[in-house]
This record gives structure tokens, sequence and C-alpha cells, in this order.
């Protein structure tokens, strides 16, 4: 899961919540970027948050080549 700690549409204590939750399974990953908020790797409002965004799409990548692969 990638998502922005400032996101109000799943906010980050129900994140950790299924953090918690996920803790033993090594194929759920939560990738919290801190300042984020909803949509940033879709939608990014600048160029920090466009860098951002990058650097989570090259995680989500890097865990699909690992599992999928």
């Amino acid at each position: 899961m990638i998502c922005g700690d400032k996101d109000g549409v799943c906010p980050i204590e129900d994140i950790n919540e299924a953090k918690e939750i996920a803790k033993n399974n090594d194929k759920i990953k939560f990738n919290v970027y801190e300042g984020m908020g909803h949509a940033f790797v879709h939608r990014p409002e600048n160029e920090e948050v466009e860098k951002i965004a990058n650097i989570a799409f090259g995680d989500a990548i890097d865990f699909f080549k690992k599992y999928l692969d």
C-alpha cells in the first residue's frame, strides 16, 4: 500500500491498524510517505510531490517484480 500520512480518505490511524494486522505477512507492504495526501502519486501538486511520487511508484514496481516475476 502506498499511503500519505496526511490522507483524509484513508487516515493514518487506519493504516497503522492495518499494518498491525498484517505484520506477519511479508507479501503485504505499507509505504507511508510523510506529508503526502490522498492520490499524491496520481496527481502530484508540484515538483517536490512529483519527486516523492516517482519514488513511491518505483517502490511499487519493485514490490511487483519481487512477487510477480
